[in-house]
C-alpha cells in the first residue's frame, strides 16, 4: 500500500486532495521509474 493510500483511501481521491492543495508532489525515483509514469505536476529529484 503506498503513502497516498494510507493518507487519503485511494489514489483518485488522494489526487483530488493534492491538486485542490496546490501541494507540491515530490518524485525521488529513478530517472527509468519516473519516465515510465509520474503525477501530472510531479517535480522530479532522482
Amino acid at each position: 500500500m503506498g503513502l497516498l493510500n494510507l493518507l487519503f483511501g485511494n489514489k483518485s481521491e488522494a489526487i483530488n486532495i493534492y491538486l485542490e492543495k496546490n501541494a507540491v508532489l515530490l518524485d525521488v525515483r529513478s530517472n527509468d521509474e519516473f519516465s515510465q509514469g509520474h503525477l501530472p505536476g510531479a517535480l522530479h529529484i532522482p
